[in-house]
């Protein structure tokens, strides 16, 4: 798997978060996170999508006032401040801003340079009301970066006398002249309070009830940010600015529930580098993003390309150009691979016995390799520039990526000694880094160039597009249940984690609860092996319209390749006892006088299956 190109950046600046005096801030855009349960809020009428700054471009959401200058850059707007008598303010209008709404404004900045008279560097944050509401409601969320007592900080405003270190009854310390990332949020109430200031909740709470605010200045809603130099010049870099509504209620982690693919969606592994100056690691998060924590934590160790076990309790990862395992809870490190060249894009067998991987060992082209999972007995499966290896449910395939000339990349399918060869060219075009659905049925990729997420079938064709966007999107990859998928997108150069239905609808940023904090990507779900040792498997097989039928031959097939056979009932009901959980089994249908459109199954069980189905053709 290749390695993307991160951005990384070295300054970056914000110092004031107001929430509502009238500088213009940002707020993501909706358009970027489609039916994002982060962005959209239960409201009885839905309200326009919420803006975020474009460094690269940051009049396409905000209007800009003043005369003192702007430069924007692909990664960060650099704003100069050099006259106290003039402003450079953003501003722009935002429905979300109004009064009775909960709004969050995140913010990632640095302040290169401030000569500030009394108290107040000119840079600020703001969420204005508007003439929303009740008039006593018309009040602004202002956080400014100040110096109190000769101590540097964020404050909210209560008034607009700004040198006035009174004018700031709420202050956290913060040197500000660092990267710094902050997170205010108004409540519905109005009242203002700072979250988290590089990552850190204020102790005790930094709350500004939303009598104490100062009289918005716009009739209009609106997020505004800027530096404002009536008592300062300044420079300042502004990396990331973005307003969301945050969920009303914390989000509980779903009770895990075993389906007839198997498994339990369990937790989610991914690469990240917690800062932007720092190697990645491998992170792990609740499926639905909460609690993530660092496995391997250490800011000389890299991790990449994270892929758990099928019994969920290892992970394989790339380090350092050689392959890696640890356990579920990061310890355990064991290196499997230790040869010149690359080693990378591990993918395990169904059953946990093998690895397969990208090798570029010894200066020869990419390769697919497959190896013994304690790292022995390496084995070269094909010799062209190929990549992304991902296995069939039954461990007979792989899916992979393979560079064909001035084309691109292309999808190809291989039995796993190596053999049969089929390339999908005719019917896929171009396509990276497939994944294959836990039933067998489909395979997700990206579309390439275009970076979109796709499904189709497995032999190319039914190509079905699930996101629609201007961001480049990458690394699919199904839940256990194959009821979601995980991927990460490209947000104004940082890699964030989504997850959403496997039709495309649903999508939930996954990582936006720590806003700013460079990169998640390469994400991976894990599955959960129940801990009952034996279930039943049981179904129907039924006619055109839905009749039972009789007599037909069921065959259930064990890893090994052990069968066992039971007939069909008068009814056409069929039951198999005490069925091993935690494996995958092929389940097919035999008749003198029918024919099926599903003859041959594969499963997963990971608990009792009861709903089966096998449906003759009429």
């Amino acid at each position: 798997m290749k390695k993307k190109l991160f951005i990384i950046c070295a300054g970056f600046v914000i110092c004031t978060i107001v929430f509502a005096l009238g500088f213009t801030f940002v707020t993501t855009h909706a358009s970027d996170v489609p039916n994002s349960g982060v962005l959209v809020l239960p409201t009885p009428t839905p309200l326009p999508t919420l803006i975020r700054l474009d460094p690269a471009n940051p009049l396409a959401d905000f209007s800009v006032e003043g005369t003192q200058g702007f430069t924007p850059t692909p990664t960060l707007l650099v704003v100069l401040d050099q006259s106290i008598s003039d402003v450079v303010n953003f501003y722009g209008v935002d429905p979300n801003a109004a009064s009775g709404i909960e709004l969050d404004l995140f913010a990632t900045f640095q302040i290169r340079n401030v000569t500030p008279l009394n108290a107040d560097t000119g840079v600020n944050f703001v969420v204005n009301t508007g003439n929303t509401g009740q008039i006593e409601q018309w009040k602004a969320v202002m956080a400014r970066c100040i110096i109190n007592g000769g101590v540097k900080g964020i404050g909210l405003a209560s008034g607009v006398n700004f040198p006035d270190p009174a004018n700031y009854p709420v202050f956290v310390p913060v040197d500000w002249t660092q990267p710094t990332r902050l997170h205010i949020r108004r409540t519905a109430a109005g009242d203002a309070e700072i979250m988290e200031v590089n990552g850190i909740a204020p102790s005790p709470r930094a709350v500004l009830s939303f009598v104490s605010l100062p009289p918005r200045n716009r009739i209009t809603p609106t997020i505004e940010f800027g530096a404002i130099g009536v008592e300062a010049l300044v420079d300042v870099e502004f990396l990331h600015i973005r307003a969301e509504r945050p969920v009303t209620s914390p989000t509980p982690t779903p009770t895990p529930a075993s389906t007839p693919l198997g498994g339990i969606n369990g937790k989610i592994v991914y690469a990240h580098n917690s800062n932007y100056f720092d190697n990645f690691n491998l992170w792990m998060m609740d499926n639905n993003g909460a609690n993530k924590a660092n496995l391997t934590n250490t800011s000389g160790q890299n991790g990449f390309g994270p892929v758990w076990s099928p019994d969920g309790t290892k992970i394989a990862f790339e380090d350092g150009n050689e392959i890696y395992k640890i356990n579920s809870d990061g310890t355990g490190r064991t290196q499997l691979t230790n040869t010149p060249g690359r080693d990378t894009a591990a993918s395990w067998s169904p059953d946990g016995s093998k690895i397969a991987f990208m090798s570029q060992r010894n200066a020869q082209e990419m390769s697919l390799y497959v190896m013994n999972a304690d790292g022995t007995n390496h084995t070269r499966i094909t010799t062209i520039g190929d990549d992304a290896p991902a296995w069939s449910p039954d461990g007979t395939k792989l899916v992979f990526e393979t560079q064909r000339g001035d084309v691109g990349y292309l999808l190809n399918i291989i039995n796993a000694d190596g053999t049969g060869r089929t390339d999908l060219e005719p019917n896929i075009a171009v396509g990276q880094h497939p994944a294959w659905s836990p039933d067998g049925s489909k395979i997700a990729f990206t579309k390439f160039p275009q970076g979109q997420i796709y499904v189709m079938n497995t032999d190319g064709t039914g190509q079905t597009r699930l996101t629609n966007n201007t961001h480049y999107e990458d690394d699919p990859a199904w839940s256990p249940d194959g009821a979601k998928i995980v991927f990460d997108r490209v947000l104004y150069g940082q890699y964030e984690v989504f997850s959403m239905n496997a039709n495309g609808t649903g999508e939930i940023n996954l990582s936006a609860a720590i806003p700013g904090e460079a990169n998640f990507t390469q994400p991976n779900w894990q599955r959960v092996t129940p801990t009952a040792a034996n279930v039943s498997v049981s179904g129907r097989v039924l006619t055109a319209n839905g009749n039972g039928i009789r007599n037909v031959f069921v065959k259930l097939t064990d890893p090994s390749g052990a069968t066992r056979r039971v007939i069909s009932t008068s009814f056409g009901y069929f039951r198999f006892d005490d069925v091993e959980a935690g494996q995958t089994y092929v389940v097919s249908v035999q008749s003198k006088r029918y024919q099926f459109s599903n003859s041959t199954q594969v499963i997963s069980v990971g608990d009792e299956i009861s709903d089966l189905v096998f449906t003759a053709l009429p």
